[in-house]
């Protein structure tokens, strides 16, 4: 009789525990297999909530971080006890910094089964320490009170109250897990959680007032910029760019737009300037073409001379604001200044419209700056030598209709903020720039392309990249994935090194740094039965990507590593030289 209350039990919390994942706006799980949490997965199956299987738990992390990305809802993972969860730490340090909502759920083992040498126990109530904004435990479910949901409540909707981010919910369980019959009893919606469960839905903040100094410093100076660097989680929502783009429009303001900001994209693109990181490598324009105020919204940018500037410019005195909701400084400086507020409250409280102070021919000079950049990349943008720079323009160039574009965090996300001037307006740009790491990329695509499978998905990542998640190609079978194209460039190892200084110690650069591999691609593709194909021409993998497949494939585009540092520094001289003469002209016509 004992045995059947446990189960009953487990089924009952189960129950009660995905009906509330339902309420408080969890898009889907993520499962890995196992048995430690049969009466999840059973609750899962009959409640009909949203879900797929990932056999491998490091992948099942990604898969979760990346459909939760694309969603912008929370989405749940879970596995069985032991070492199982343990794989979860990558993309859950992702989405820690990232600010990516994840409930992540592993089963235990009840408490007298830990610490007595069991097997598949650990101590799994500190996983993953400080990267997750709150760990609750349930000893086992079988025993589960009022306050046992109330702290179960607390930490899903704190998972998006503030920055969202990762909680962990560890649940022990007894056997037997599940009724071998269903239990007779409905299932009382109501109990246990009663009516005071809360909805994680985001409330309307009040209208956010700003300090006066900071007023008497936006409408008392005549150059004002406006930078948009990444945006936490997937970018800015549509009425943060219609605010950021007002504010812009009505003041005749200059926007630098990051490439991971989500707004180089619609039909105004005469109000963005999106070749600035070629711009600010000339001295010239760092100088001439200094605020007096600058608006940072988001993260720090992706460029480093846009980076370096900003830096540049606090240091000599000019009101650089950094304004964001997580109240993070997204600066290199330590005495920066924060408004923590979103854009759409900060635009809506400037109001700088028709002030009698705005500099328009500051505004045209950017424009023409920027025209100028253009002409000047162009050409080498369009010839086909295969550098990463031309592979980048090429796919914003040709991307399908409502494309889901995910950006590795090495050479792909600065290459396309350099080079991708332009993207459709329904284009959702996704990066994992929360740390950074080129880990999980193939199973965060997968993520993406399941949350949303009629939109096209396009993951842009290096060799090293493909070979760290490889196993997660077994993905896209298991979630019948036909939406899902992987450019994988091959520069021959960590290309991105060939940028820096280290190169020049060859001792320890090729075995350590570029660390190149004999790995074949097309050989991981046929084992995963993957469609492949390969190309060492930007006018043949132009065609690869048009007509869009009604499969998923990996193409193989193959670069040698000194053209490609070669044209960088090439195309970076001419881009500065163009801004020279520009700058040297405009002095002249003056």
């Amino acid at each position: 009789m004992a045995a059947n209350r446990t189960a009953d039990r487990n089924r009952r919390f189960a129950l009660q525990f995905v009906s509330a994942l339902d309420r408080s706006g969890v898009a889907a799980a993520v499962i890995a297999p196992g048995s430690r949490h049969t009466a999840l997965l059973a609750a899962i199956v009959e409640q009909g909530f949203p879900n797929v299987v990932v056999l491998d738990e490091r992948s099942a992390g990604f898969v979760a971080l990346g459909w939760a990305k694309a969603r912008r809802q929370p989405v749940a993972v879970i596995c069985t006890s032991g070492s199982a969860g343990a794989h979860f730490l990558p993309a859950i340090v992702e989405a820690y910094e990232a600010g990516v909502p994840l409930i992540v759920i592993t089963a235990d083992r009840p408490p007298e089964l830990l610490d007595i040498g069991a097997p598949q126990a650990t101590k799994q109530d500190r996983f993953f320490g400080r990267h997750v904004k709150r760990a609750t435990m349930v000893p086992s479910a079988d025993e589960a009170n009022a306050a046992t949901w109330r702290d179960i409540v607390d930490s899903v909707a704190l998972a998006t109250t503030g920055k969202p981010g990762p909680i962990h919910l560890n649940l022990g369980f007894r056997e037997p897990f599940w009724p071998d019959v269903a239990a007779q009893a409905e299932f009382e919606q109501q109990a246990a959680l009663g009516d005071g469960y809360a909805s994680t839905t985001d409330v309307t903040p009040d209208k956010f007032a700003l300090p006066n100094v900071v007023q008497a410093g936006f409408h008392g100076s005549r150059r004002g910029l406006i930078v948009c660097g990444p945006q936490i989680d997937t970018g800015f929502d549509a009425e943060q760019r219609q605010a950021i783009r007002d504010l812009a429009r009505g003041n005749r303001l200059p926007l630098l737009a990051d490439v991971a900001s989500g707004l180089r994209g619609g039909d105004t693109p005469e109000l963005f300037l999106a070749n600035y990181d070629a711009l600010l490598r000339c001295a010239e324009v760092r100088e001439k073409m200094r605020p007096d105020w600058v608006a940072h919204f988001g993260r720090i940018p992706t460029s480093k001379a846009l980076q370096q500037w900003l830096f540049e410019l606090e240091e000599s005195g000019v009101d650089v604001w950094h304004i964001n909701v997580d109240g993070q400084a997204n600066s290199n400086r330590q005495s920066a200044r924060i408004l923590s507020m979103s854009a759409t409250e900060f635009c809506g409280a400037v109001q700088l419209q028709g002030g009698p102070d705005t500099d328009t021919t500051w505004f045209s000079t950017w424009q023409q700056l920027d025209r100028q950049m253009a002409l000047a990349l162009a050409p080498h943008l369009k010839e086909d030598v295969c550098w990463e720079g031309a592979i980048l323009a090429a796919i914003a160039n040709n991307l399908p209709d409502q494309a889901q574009l995910l950006l590795a965090s090495s050479m792909p996300i600065r290459d396309a903020d350099s080079f991708a001037v332009w993207f459709p307006s329904d284009t959702r740009i996704h990066c994992n720039r929360g740390v950074n790491g080129i880990d999980g990329l193939i199973a965060c695509a997968a993520g993406m392309a399941a949350a949303f499978p009629k939109r096209p998905t396009i993951a842009v990542l290096g060799d090293l990249a493909f070979q760290h998640d490889l196993g997660s190609l077994a993905a896209f079978a298991q979630l019948g994935l036909d939406n899902v194209t992987v450019v994988v460039i091959n520069n021959g190892g960590g290309g991105i090194f060939e940028f820096l200084p280290i190169r020049r110690q060859t001792a320890i650069f090729e075995p350590y740094f570029l660390t190149p591999q004999v790995f074949k691609l097309d050989r991981a593709c046929a084992a995963f039965s993957v469609h492949y194909d390969s190309t060492k021409s930007i006018a043949e993998f132009t065609k690869l990507l048009s007509p869009w497949p009604k499969y998923s494939r990996v193409i193989e585009v193959e670069v040698d590593r000194s053209i490609n540092v070669e044209k960088h520094l090439e195309v970076w001289q001419i881009a500065t030289n163009a801004a020279h003469s520009f700058l040297q002209q405009e002095v002249t016509h003056a």
